[in-house]
């Protein structure tokens, strides 16, 4: 109790230290931006296009498809957390206060800090996308029903998995990679090589790697399997996904590289020396 009463004392100056670092603002605010310009983007592209799949492309700006909208445009973007990430675990490191936080509150209980909240802010995040997609998918689609006579005669989509299992994966697929440009930054002591790498790395994955039990690759397969890609939407399947016979083993396969990553900072900041 003691030791956690310590991380949990911990997180909150990590909270405060965080929100006045301005790479987590720029970061926030090219999310937010992303999501509404995806929402008014699926909004003009579908309402001025009559071509194939255009009732199912109005299926996709309605209300009730809000959440899967939004929260799929979220997992394209889980890879900035990466950024968030490295720069939580590197601000020691940056502000040069390691040493006086170690000998004041122990280094690991300061990186288990580190690892908690970047779990926090990975479901601050799919927070934000979710509340978008339902306020900003009823202003569309009333936007919508009023441009367009076809609209008015369209029911809700049937999405066929639950938005808690998609909200589930968005928040796994942002604390792997936060927990990775963080796991980088630990073993290297500089935020922009944990950036750098947190970003790079899943990209080399998906272009060059075509294994299904790389992270990466596993993501993908459970995006694909999770949300439902409208013909005609803006939101499009991620591309070349592997293919694995039984899609549900990408679960407990991308759960086990996200627990070791967290063992590795955890073991790691034991062995270290600051």
């Amino acid at each position: 109790m003691k030791m956690l009463s310590e991380v949990l004392s911990s997180v909150s100056i990590e909270g405060r230290i965080l929100v006045r670092n301005w790479m987590f603002r720029v970061v926030i605010l090219l999310f937010i931006a992303f999501l509404v310009w995806g929402l008014y983007a699926s909004y003009d592209m579908v309402t001025h296009s009559y071509e194939m799949g255009f009732t199912e492309g109005l299926q996709s700006l309605h209300y009730a498809a809000g959440l899967n909208s939004t929260l799929s445009l979220a997992s394209v973007l889980s890879f900035l957390v990466a950024v968030i990430g490295a720069s939580i675990v590197g601000s020691e490191f940056t502000l040069r206060t390691a040493k006086v936080r170690a000998a004041n509150e122990g280094w690991v209980n300061v990186v288990m800090a580190k690892v908690l909240l970047i779990l926090l802010i990975s479901g601050f995040m799919a927070f934000i996308a979710s509340a978008i997609g339902i306020a900003g998918s009823r202003i569309v689609w009333s936007m919508v029903i009023r441009a367009s006579e076809i609209a008015r005669t369209i029911g809700p989509p049937e999405i066929p998995v639950s938005c808690w299992q998609q909200l589930v994966l968005v928040i796994m697929g942002m604390f792997f990679y936060g927990l990775l440009g963080g796991f980088i930054t630990l073993v290297t002591r500089s935020s922009l090589a944990g950036a750098v790498a947190g970003i790079g790395i899943p990209f080399a994955e998906r272009m060059f790697f075509f294994w299904w039990w790389l992270p990466s690759q596993l993501y993908a397969i459970l995006i694909e399997d999770t949300f439902h890609f409208f013909e005609g939407g803006f939101a499009g399947a991620p591309p070349l996904v592997p293919p694995l016979e039984h899609g549900w083993l990408a679960w407990p396969a991308l759960i086990g590289w996200t627990l070791l990553l967290g063992c590795s900072i955890w073991l790691l900041s034991r062995k270290q020396t600051i």
